[in-house]
């Protein structure tokens, strides 16, 4: 058998690229928990439209000239000690995934980072977190990652050890049950100045696009797969993220006497419309995604944001109930997705499962293992 070959994917090579997006497509073939990303987002941030500032090194490991793994490795300026890992795939070779991470351990140590860690990325930019460990019969709601059952394998035997979790939760219509009290608890949190205003959706999303993401790095500052979002990348989270508000009773903001202090976002489930298009928007995938944002009966609950000054002030209830409202109004929804909730993260879990009762249906993994040399 020949042996692998490591190769750094040239972003004006337009073959390597497509190799790149390709490879999810053959290994994942045939499996119906997978929902494929937009092939067409996957080929710009191979092509090096990713985070500003950040240093992107994406890694193909060849057998012979078959393309048989894949990995990208990061020198983010926000974790100036370790190489962030992402997107990584590949077929049940116990060789490639090991020189994968040997070649993106001397690029980041090349660069002062002494550990890789990982699969961990930024927000919205395709490089999702967690590398799955459980759950592998439940269909992947679009975004969230789903994995081969011997990744993990894969990533262990090559020196890679446990950093953190995360878990994926969901719940149907039948288990939703209001919670008692949320009257009274609504009643205390307007008197005390928090208001949820009627939905604007898109404009929402558009006016208050810099005041979310300070807000979003605020709220998750301390967690330790919490990447902050840049100011500087305002403008393309807000073009990734306009698709998604499609309904505007399902992008809410939280005031305090005036001042945005929180917000919720959850959007139609779409992942049926990729899988059946392959991540394509030609010919039909522009047609199947529409179709699907009418008829799918599943939300994803993408996330809530409250400003650490206000949490524990009934300011995430009164939120949270208001986003919940607009799912039972809506006869169509039967189920609803929680992706990716830091383990770690007790106050959101807690409340989303106090909320909703939800359970825990997949769980992800990051992993860490120090390079050679790093400084």
């Amino acid at each position: 058998m020949a042996g692998v070959r490591v190769v750094h994917l040239d972003p004006a090579d337009r073959r390597e690229v497509r190799r790149w997006v390709a490879l999810p497509h053959r290994i994942y073939a045939g499996d119906p928990c997978w929902t494929p990303p937009l092939r067409r987002d996957e080929a710009r941030a191979a092509g090096g439209l990713g985070p500003t500032g950040v240093e992107t090194a994406r890694l193909l490991a060849y057998r012979g000239r078959r393309p048989v793994a894949r990995l990208a490795v990061s020198a983010d300026p926000d974790e100036p000690s370790a190489g962030l890992l992402s997107g990584f795939e590949s077929e049940d070779d116990l060789e490639a995934p090991g020189a994968l991470l040997d070649a993106a351990g001397r690029w980041a140590a090349a660069r002062g980072r002494s550990t890789l860690v990982g699969p961990r990325g930024r927000l919205l930019f395709g490089m999702a977190t967690g590398l799955q460990v459980e759950g592998f019969g439940v269909p992947a709601p679009a975004g969230t990652p789903h994995h081969r059952p011997y990744y993990r394998h894969l990533w262990e035997e090559a020196g890679m050890e446990t950093a953190g979790d995360l878990v994926s939760l969901s719940t149907t219509r039948e288990a939703f049950r209001m919670p008692e009290g949320t009257d009274r608890w609504e009643q205390a949190a307007a008197a005390a100045g928090y208001t949820v205003p009627a939905p604007g959706g898109i404009a929402d999303l558009e006016s208050r696009a810099e005041e979310i993401v300070r807000l979003t790095n605020a709220a998750m500052a301390g967690l330790p797969n919490w990447l902050p979002l840049a100011e500087a990348d305002t403008g393309t989270l807000v073009e990734r993220m306009r698709p998604l508000v499609t309904r505007p009773d399902l992008f809410r903001l939280l005031l305090h006497e005036g001042r945005l202090v929180g917000y919720a976002a959850a959007w139609p489930e779409i992942g049926a419309a990729l899988r059946r298009s392959g991540g394509r928007l030609a010919p039909l995938g522009w047609w199947w995604l529409l179709r699907e944002r009418r008829r799918t009966d599943a939300v994803t609950f993408l996330v809530i944001c409250i400003e650490p000054s206000h949490q524990g002030a009934g300011a995430g209830l009164t939120l949270g109930m208001a986003l919940a409202r607009a799912l039972v109004d809506d006869p169509r929804i039967e189920r609803v997705t929680f992706p990716l909730g830091d383990v770690d993260n007790d106050r959101s879990l807690n409340l989303v499962a106090g909320i909703s009762g939800a359970r825990v249906d997949a769980r992800f993994r990051v992993y860490r293992r120090e390079t050679e040399g790093g400084k």
